[in-house]
């Protein structure tokens, strides 16, 4: 391959984020493996040995998963209802694809072993073969169209990630062995790590890679969206993986203590807000103060919890009486009576919170100025 960086420009925009642990219930270890939407999937050990998971974050549920007849299940990603990873029976790994709505599990899989590890739509790539000469591949649902992956000079090539026609992978050269296959031209590309080194890249969305990183005696986590790099380190932890993203949110799990556990890195979204009226007179009768939240690229403001958004200053909040969706923009209506008893004169920031359906959590400010004149409704 040659010495090139495939520059993907989709910039995340965050206020902040939050790590939060995810750990199934009475599990020795969690890992955390793909996420879409509100949905996470992954793997624990349990009393019953290696098992699947999904976890619904907006209802804090954590249901299990198991192919019929395995000995272990593992999960590795999941879009929209359709779920990938491998199961073992007798020592044999096979891919498999699972339909939530149907609660219908298929086989996937070429000679030798298979693992599928991500999917986008139809498409699911993975690997395929023996130890020491496993292939990359793309598996085509709706036609069962497969097609091996070899990275040019590879002695092994594993397919990760896939997103928007860009699948993300390493094989097992050197240093130079990471990359990027877009599928419409058929071309690899070279992918090195944030010292210019090797870099696991585990998953792909909306050109922002997630994956990890190794530097002598240490693991990090990273995120590359094209321009920079960001170190994902759960803080007191003796390494980080990232495996999966969707959006702001990114999963996967960190060793702590000699022990696994799951991550939700859940980004803050920076959310756009104009409040009005822009000049608040106190001694106005009014009844409403309104809101419009608009929300960066990759996000749709029709997936707002009109519920959750609130209007903040200080240890104050005061909560949405409706809303309603506009072209690109959410109107929110404040009781304005309630609004104007946790202001004072002057230039006020105000705070808009709130969150998406899946849970991720949102925020913008506006300033307005205060006057109190009494009399009149501007």
């Amino acid at each position: 391959m040659g010495c090139v960086m495939l520059v993907l420009l989709f910039t995340l925009e965050y206020a902040e984020a939050e790590w939060i642990t995810l750990d199934f219930p009475k599990s020795s270890r969690t890992e955390a493996i793909g996420i879409d939407g509100g949905n996470i999937v992954g793997f624990y050990y349990g009393a019953e040995g290696e098992r699947g998971f999904l976890y619904d974050l907006a209802t804090d549920t954590w249901t299990s998963l198991s192919f019929p007849g395995a000995d272990s299940t593992t999960p590795y990603a999941i879009d929209g209802k359709n779920i990938v990873g491998y199961y073992v029976v007798s020592g044999e790994r096979h891919g498999f694809l699972y339909n939530m709505a149907t609660n219908g599990w298929t086989t996937i899989g070429l000679s030798g072993e298979t693992y599928a590890y991500g999917i986008d739509g139809n498409i699911v790539v993975g690997c395929y073969g023996s130890p020491g000469a496993y292939k990359g591949f793309l598996y085509d649902c709706v036609t069962t169209r497969w097609t091996t992956l070899e990275a040019p000079g590879a002695i092994q090539t594993y397919a990760d990630g896939i997103d928007g026609g860009i699948v993300v992978g390493y094989g097992a050269v050197g240093v130079d062995d990471s990359w990027l296959y877009d599928i419409a031209t058929a071309t690899f590309t070279a992918f090195y790590g944030p010292t210019g080194g090797f870099a696991y890249p585990r998953d792909i969305d909306g050109g922002n890679i997630v994956g990890d990183y190794v530097v002598p005696g240490e693991r990090h986590g990273f995120l590359y969206d094209g321009v920079s790099w960001t170190d994902l380190d759960f803080p007191g932890a003796d390494a980080t993986t990232p495996y999966g993203i969707d959006g702001g949110n990114i999963v996967g799990y960190y060793d702590a203590s000699s022990r696994a556990h799951g991550f939700l890195y859940m980004a803050t979204i920076d959310a756009s807000v104009e409040i009005k009226p822009d000049t608040l007179n106190l001694g106005s009768k009014g009844r409403w103060i309104t809101c419009y939240i608009g929300l960066p690229e990759g996000y749709d403001v029709e997936d707002i919890d009109i519920g959750s958004v609130a209007l903040k200053k200080d240890e104050f909040e005061v909560g949405g009486e409706y809303g309603e969706f506009q072209t690109g923009k959410l109107m929110v209506k404040f009781p304005r009576k309630e609004v104007q008893d946790i202001l004072e004169e002057g230039e006020v920031e105000l705070t808009i919170t709130g969150e998406l359906i899946d849970g991720t959590p949102f925020e913008g400010t506006d300033t307005i100025r205060v006057i109190d004149k009494g009399g009149k409704e501007e």
